[in-house]
């Protein structure tokens, strides 16, 4: 780092006695990136750019762009996105610092979840609950879970009866599994949002399937006859998927047959 730091300050002399040209300061803005220094990084590359005519006329006389133009916006850009992404990392130190200190509410951790799954950082799950009275959840037996409310007397919620609820493990959100029930519910602040539901994809050929019936016919390593049978529908085809959270993308359920609507 010593000897970074020394053409740094090599660099820095050069520009304040005015012995840099756009090369040279290129230069330093690249030195600035490799330090972890992106904003003197930003200004750098920005009084190149302000230095620097964009075209030139070339050997044949026909304007050209200048060679070093691309690398200058190149560094503006990786500088620009190296603070972005600062900032993104001190709001999410904010929103754990507030976590740990007492918790946050659902549209902040919601918010916490969003910054770690874009910054491609572990996650801090929200905890459980029912996305309609959010209290408790209770595993389902058949497989999810359900609001842990009694369903007796008073004790009512929309989803204590739901078969269809999944908790996802890796950030904690609750989605309904199936796609094919888009139209049975309409979006709304008690409603969990649909699972994403990723397409199933051949054993053969590893290709996305969109259509089995089509693919059966045009697969390129297997005859129809070869691939397997659908224990729910009867047809032939690898119908099983993976329903994907639409927040964290981890695999929240899997969704037996997609040839026909899900049960209930």
């Amino acid at each position: 780092m010593r000897g970074l730091d020394r053409e740094i300050a090599d660099a820095e002399r050069q520009a304040r006695a005015g012995q840099a040209d756009p090369a040279g300061l290129a230069r330093l803005g690249q030195l600035y990136l490799r330090a972890g220094r992106p904003e003197d990084a930003r200004g750098a590359f920005e009084r190149a750019r302000a230095a620097l005519p964009p075209l030139v006329a070339g050997p044949d006389g026909e304007l050209e762009l200048t060679a070093l133009w691309t690398e200058v916006n190149d560094g503006l850009t990786a500088a620009e996105a190296a603070l972005e992404r600062a900032a993104r990392l001190a709001e999410r130190a904010a929103l754990v610092a507030r976590l740990e200190a007492g918790g946050l509410e659902p549209a902040l951790h919601d918010a916490l979840v969003r910054l770690e799954v874009a910054l491609g950082l572990p996650l801090h799950p929200e905890p459980r609950r029912c996305p309609a009275c959010l209290g408790p959840l209770a595993d389902d037996p058949a497989g999810g879970v359900r609001c842990a409310r009694s369903g007796r007397g008073a004790d009512l919620c929309r989803h204590t009866d739901a078969r269809d609820l999944y908790a996802c493990a890796g950030c904690g959100l609750v989605v309904r599994a199936w796609g094919e029930r888009k139209g049975r519910f309409k979006p709304g602040e008690h409603e969990p949002p649909l699972g994403r539901v990723a397409r199933p994809r051949c054993p053969f050929c590893q290709g996305p399937v969109a259509s089995w019936p089509q693919h059966l016919l045009r697969c390129p390593r297997a005859r129809p006859g070869e691939f397997p049978v659908c224990g729910r529908c009867r047809k032939r085809g690898v119908h099983e998927a993976s329903v994907r959270c639409p927040r964290c993308d981890a695999e929240v359920a899997t969704a037996p047959c997609l040839e026909l609507p899900a049960p209930g």
